[in-house]
C-alpha cells in the first residue's frame, strides 16, 4: 500500500513537473522596451479625429496607447521600442492628413513583463 502512494505520487509530480515546464517554455516570459514620444498634432480638432488616429495606430505593431488633447492637439505616445517603430507610427497618422510638430522621445526605463 505505502508503496503503491509513493509511486502514485512521484507519477503525479512528474506529470505536473512536466506540464508546468511546458507551459512555462510555451508561454515564456519577455521583456518589452517601453518608449514613450510627445509631441502636437497639427490639425484635430474634435474627438472624431481623435477616434481615427486611436483606431488607425491600434492596428499598428507595437502600439501600447495614445492620450490626445483635442483643444491643443498635445499627443503622448507610448510603444514598444524598436528600430523605426517611432516612426512608422508617425507615417501612420500622417497619411491621415495631420501633421506633427515638436518630436520628442521620453525613455521609460522600466520594462513591462508581458506573457505570450
Amino acid at each position: 500500500m505505502k508503496k503503491n502512494l509513493l509511486i502514485f505520487s512521484i507519477l503525479s509530480l512528474l506529470i505536473l513537473g512536466i506540464t508546468l515546464g511546458a507551459y512555462v517554455y510555451k508561454i515564456g516570459p519577455f521583456k518589452e522596451k517601453i518608449a514613450s514620444t510627445k509631441f502636437i498634432i497639427k490639425g484635430i480638432n474634435c474627438q472624431s479625429c481623435e477616434h481615427k488616429i486611436k483606431n488607425e495606430l491600434s492596428k499598428q505593431k507595437g502600439f501600447k496607447s495614445c492620450s490626445i488633447d483635442t483643444k491643443t492637439g498635445v499627443t503622448t505616445l507610448t510603444y514598444i521600442e524598436e528600430p523605426n517603430r517611432k516612426e512608422e507610427l508617425l507615417q501612420t497618422i500622417k497619411t491621415l492628413g495631420f501633421t506633427t510638430k515638436g518630436v520628442s522621445k521620453l525613455r521609460l526605463d522600466s520594462y513591462k513583463i508581458e506573457f505570450k
